[in-house]
């Protein structure tokens, strides 16, 4: 005899099979109880863990909020943010910015909450955070013109040309922003570098032995991991003051745990800067992309005494770029000869450098709209009124 369930009198699971009709909403021959699934149905995508899965993905999805109002001045603005924050870092600056006809994208960097994951990797580097970074803008722009089969075919589809955006960067976001701009400048409008410059050679020895110790505490915190690696790494975020653990920020909250694993881009920098032979092969990386110049990264000047005579002038980016520092810091992350190399090309493409006074390293956030006021403003002078001539976008790798 099948299996009574509980109901009418009569009413047998084998009965409904032939179709008579249940009376209980949480019961269906299709699905069983409370909608389980039976062997036979195939999940869904997400369920299996597909391509499209989450968290185990390799392309990070970008946030986008639209203008509220449609401007003819409005640009595209990418936002990248540093350590340790998250895409919330920016809520605060977007909200006004969208209000002057602006399209806000925020991305997020790999191994970041919302950023990709790579599971085949274990420690994200900056290549990843620019292929990333170029799909985010593909994305927005919906003009995919990268041919992606290979990179020695280094070819461009038949698409419509590629729109620019300009970034907005803060802390290690500036030195992906440098690098995408400089392997990929038809991408890119402008760029507003937030604290961090493209040079910080010339630092006092005291400045030199602040950021040695805090990014080697960093990095040892990375190295060691688990729960010991997230105190050191929450305990020197505390002590720094970062918007996720003092709560200015709507992403804050003062008992969060910051994750040693958002250390990366410390291990990655210095990892480029003490072994460069074995990250840049041939003259190439990964990717495919010639390295970047050493003055156009951040951090500590690693040349020696005898060379500096010898050295280049500082490369800075051939967009128009505007760099926003705080002035109350017990370090700074540039240097004088960036200062000078950006205000070089001010009368150029309307490059220009701000100090803001008694400002800290998260002045994006403390100091909203004294940031939101410079960054407008500079937005609408350095407009450039493309019309309808367009160029073709040729990437010099694939993704």
């Amino acid at each position: 005899r099948p299996f009574t369930l509980s109901g009418p009198p009569g009413r047998t699971h084998r009965m409904r099979a032939a179709g008579t009709p249940s009376k209980f909403p949480n019961v269906s021959y299709r699905t069983g109880f409370r909608g389980r699934p039976r062997s036979s149905q195939r999940p869904s995508v997400m369920a299996r863990g597909g391509e499209n899965a989450s968290p185990r993905t390799n392309v990070a999805s970008p946030k986008i909020t639209n203008p509220a109002w449609p401007s003819p001045t409005g640009r595209t603005l990418l936002f990248i943010h540093g350590w340790p924050d998250r895409n919330e870092l920016w809520a605060p600056l977007i909200s006004l910015l969208t209000k002057q006809g602006h399209t806000c994208v925020c991305f997020a960097l790999p191994g970041y909450p919302d950023g990709s994951v790579d599971p085949t990797k274990k420690t994200p580097d900056f290549d990843d955070a620019v292929r990333d970074c170029v799909r985010a803008i593909q994305r927005v722009t919906a003009a995919s013109t990268v041919s992606t089969t290979s990179i020695a075919s280094r070819s461009v589809s038949s698409h419509p040309p590629q729109q620019k955006v300009t970034l907005v960067c803060h802390d290690w976001g500036c030195v992906v922003g440098y690098k995408l701009e400089k392997r990929y400048p038809e991408l890119i409008e402008g760029l507003v570098a937030l604290d961090v410059g493209g040079d910080a050679s010339g630092l006092s020895k005291k400045e030199q032995s602040f950021i040695a110790a805090y990014q080697l505490w960093l990095i040892a915190a990375h190295a060691i991991g688990g729960r010991v690696g997230d105190y050191m790494t929450t305990k020197f975020a505390r002590i720094a003051g970062a918007p996720v653990t003092t709560g200015v920020s709507n992403q804050s909250q003062k008992n969060v745990i910051v994750s040693s694993k958002l250390n990366w881009p410390y291990v990655a920098f210095w990892r480029d800067a003490l072994f460069p032979g074995k990250k840049y092969e041939n003259g190439f990386d990964d990717a495919g992309d010639a390295p970047v110049p050493a003055e156009h990264t951040s951090g500590i000047g690693n040349k020696s005494p005898e060379k500096e005579k010898h050295e280049k002038p500082v490369s800075t980016p051939s967009c128009p770029t505007l760099f926003v520092f705080g002035g109350a810091k017990p370090v700074r992350f540039h240097s004088q000869k960036w200062i000078d190399a950006v205000l070089e090309k001010k009368k150029v493409n309307g490059s220009d450098v701000i100090e803001i006074e008694n400002a800290g390293h998260w002045f994006v956030v403390e100091n909203v709209d004294e940031t939101f006021e410079l960054v407008e403003k500079w937005l609408k002078e350095t407009r450039a009124d493309s019309g309808t001539e367009t160029q073709d976008v040729k990437i010099r790798s694939s993704l």
